[in-house]
């Protein structure tokens, strides 16, 4: 019975130890996770941008080329565009829409599934200088040396 207490006695301060650690490590990486997370998607979106409008300096690149040999179906066709004319006789086609080159990373959004409540714990602002100090103390009682019995004063 006695060796079955000293061995309790031990793990008792492992798990404190254990339980701490895990909570010092959680507090640190599942907010830093979720920034990275949030700077992928902003690099993203700045990315798809970047590809947007690299298309349309293209297309104008494209469109200047073609106005320095100016040609009736090119006067035609920008009359029609730029300045909503249509030529005698004919009817006006809707604008094309613009090519779906580059989507923004904020239109499509990854659905992020439910938090865990230790996340929600070690990100809100009330809660997560709490978990640090409680697995700190974790930590401490984990590290302390188990109690002694003393024998009985007569």
């Amino acid at each position: 019975m006695h060796r079955a207490a000293i061995i309790l006695n031990g793990l008792t301060g492992w798990t404190y130890l254990l339980a701490g650690s895990v909570l010092l490590a959680a507090a640190a990486v599942i907010p830093a996770q979720q920034d990275l997370e949030r700077a992928r998607v902003l690099g993203a979106g700045a990315d798809a941008q970047v590809e947007y409008r690299r298309g349309i300096l293209d297309e104008c690149g494209t469109r200047l080329a073609a106005l320095a040999e100016p040609s009736d179906a090119l006067l035609a066709s920008l009359a029609q565009t730029h300045l909503n004319l249509a030529p005698a006789g004919s009817r006006p086609l809707s604008l094309p829409l613009p090519p779906a080159r580059a989507v923004l990373a904020s239109e499509h959004r990854r659905a992020e599934p439910g938090t865990s409540f230790l996340a929600r714990l070690v990100t809100r602002r009330p809660a997560r200088p709490l978990v640090v100090v409680l697995a700190a103390v974790c930590v401490l009682v984990g590290l302390l040396p188990p109690a002694s019995a003393r024998p009985p004063r007569p």
